[in-house]
């Protein structure tokens, strides 16, 4: 296949002090630590493994699951589809999913909900996601859900479901359209998740 660049969108956050973090999360801080009178530019950053674009690892909610430099290449290069949810209720979305479950089976799901703090994912739609051995969920907002217990965030990644958060960009994606989603996070040794930097190639 001969990659066009054209086809090839950008689904990352840039990295600021200006990132929204999820409530109660450290803020982003960059400082200089070199000008260009030193002969050359250094900074210093500081940041949450999981602010911005960033990937949630199994050992996020799970005590003896695979850290984020555990999982493996083949795993990030995936067949994606997308969804478009924003504005549908529980029951419309969950048969949205269902009515696409033979095309879903096997895919990463990239869905757009419109809402910044939690995608809302429920577990229904988490068991059916694992019914169909989705290999990620990628969504918009900052968490896949806001529970303290993170129901949907143990059975996701107790089934390995990688999960992908922060998403930006999706309102350029297109519903039936084959996509290769590529996740690229940081190699962070014993870590529960780390930024990554995310994209699309459409197909």
């Amino acid at each position: 296949m001969q990659l066009n660049y054209s086809s090839l969108i950008d689904l990352t956050k840039d990295i600021s002090e200006s990132l929204e973090v999820f409530p109660g999360d450290p803020q982003v801080f960059i400082d200089t630590v070199s000008l260009p009178s030193d002969n050359f530019v250094l900074e210093r950053l500081c940041m949450s493994t999981h602010a911005g674009t960033h990937i949630d690892a199994p050992f996020h909610v799970v005590e003896k699951g695979a850290h984020v430099d555990e999982i493996l290449l083949r795993d990030l290069l995936l067949p994606a589809l997308f969804f478009n949810v924003v504005g549908l209720n529980e029951d419309e979305r969950l048969s949205a999913f269902q009515r696409s479950a033979e095309n879903i089976n096997g895919k990463a799901l990239l869905i757009r909900t419109g809402q910044r703090v939690s995608a809302n994912i429920t577990e229904k739609e988490a068991a059916l996601f694992i019914s169909l051995n989705v290999k990620a969920i990628g969504v918009d907002a900052m968490s896949v859900e806001e529970s303290h217990d993170l129901p949907v965030h143990k059975a996701l990644l107790s089934n390995g479901i990688l999960i992908v958060e922060g998403l930006t960009n999706l309102n350029l994606l297109k519903e039936s359209v084959d996509y290769f989603f590529v996740v690229a996070p940081m190699k962070l040794k014993g870590c529960s998740g780390a930024p990554v930097r995310a994209f699309v190639v459409t197909l």
